[in-house]
C-alpha cells in the first residue's frame, strides 16, 4: 500500500516538473521574440527617414532695373551722337596733308594712312587720357625702299598738353627686310648724336609727318574713339533693353 502510493507521487512530481519546465521554455521563447521585434522596432526607427523636399518660393523676375538702365543710356545716346555729328570724316579732317586713308585696311579699332611709299598705322585703343588732360597715342611710320627691299621704321608718339598743339615724340629707328615679322636692332633715340635726330625728323617731315600732322592724328584717334564709344552704346541699350 505504502509503495503504490509512493509511486503515485513521484508521477506527480515528474508532471508538475515537466510543467514547470515547459512554462519556463515558452517564457525564454516569447522574450526571445519579443527582443527581437524590439530591436527590429528600433532598428526601423533609427534608420534614417527621407526629408521632404523644402518649399522654395519662386522668384519672380522684373525687367524694371533693365529698362531703368536702357533709358540712362538712351539719354547718354542722344548726347553722344550730337557731339559726333559735329565731327568731320577723316579725310576732312586730314585737310592738305598728303596722307590719304587706306579704306582697305582701315577699321573702326584700327587706322591706315599713306602717302606714297610712307604708311602711318595706329590703333584706337592705344590713345591715352591722363588726369592733366594730356592725350597721346602710340603709332607707327613705315618707309618703304622697294629697290632694296627694306623699310625703315619710325616709333612715335603723337602727343597734346592741354589746349597746347600737338606734340611729335621719336621713339626708335629701325630698319629690316620688307615685310619681315622679326624684330630689328634700334638704339636708344635720345642718345644719338643731336644733329643725328634732328635730320630723322627732318627726314620725317620731307614724308608728311611732322607736329600739325601730329595734331591731325590725335584728331582723328580722338573722333574715332567716339565713334566706338556711340556704337558700344547702341550695342548695350540692345541688349538690356528687353532683359
Amino acid at each position: 500500500m505504502l509503495g503504490a502510493r509512493s509511486i503515485a507521487m513521484g508521477r506527480l512530481a515528474m508532471r508538475s516538473a515537466q510543467g514547470t519546465y515547459m512554462q519556463h521554455a515558452v517564457g525564454l521563447a516569447s522574450l526571445n521574440l519579443d527582443n527581437v521585434t524590439d530591436q527590429r522596432l528600433c532598428t526601423v526607427l533609427a534608420a534614417p527617414q527621407p526629408r521632404a523636399a523644402p518649399m522654395v518660393a519662386k522668384r519672380m523676375f522684373s525687367n524694371t532695373v533693365g529698362t531703368k538702365l536702357a533709358s540712362f543710356v538712351e539719354l547718354e545716346i542722344r548726347e553722344e551722337e550730337e557731339v559726333l555729328s559735329s565731327k568731320d570724316d577723316i579725310a576732312t579732317t586730314l585737310g592738305d596733308s598728303p596722307f590719304k586713308v587706306d579704306a582697305a585696311q582701315t577699321i573702326d579699332s584700327y587706322c591706315v594712312l599713306k602717302n606714297g611709299n610712307a604708311t602711318v598705322e595706329f590703333a584706337v585703343s592705344d590713345l591715352e587720357h591722363s588726369e592733366d588732360d594730356e592725350v597721346a597715342i602710340p603709332f607707327e611710320v613705315i618707309i618703304e625702299h622697294t629697290s632694296q627691299k627694306k623699310e625703315m621704321i619710325f616709333d612715335c608718339i603723337a602727343k597734346r598738353a592741354d589746349e597746347e598743339e600737338g606734340e611729335l615724340l621719336l621713339e626708335s629707328v629701325s630698319v629690316k627686310p620688307l615685310g619681315s615679322e622679326e624684330g630689328a636692332y634700334s638704339p636708344s633715340f635720345v642718345e644719338l648724336n643731336e644733329d643725328v635726330q634732328q635730320s630723322f625728323f627732318d627726314y620725317l617731315e620731307d614724308h608728311g609727318v611732322n607736329t600739325e600732322f601730329a595734331e591731325i592724328l590725335l584728331q582723328i584717334a580722338e573722333d574715332k574713339e567716339q565713334d566706338l564709344y556711340v556704337k558700344w552704346l547702341h550695342d548695350v541699350h540692345t541688349f538690356v533693353k528687353d532683359t
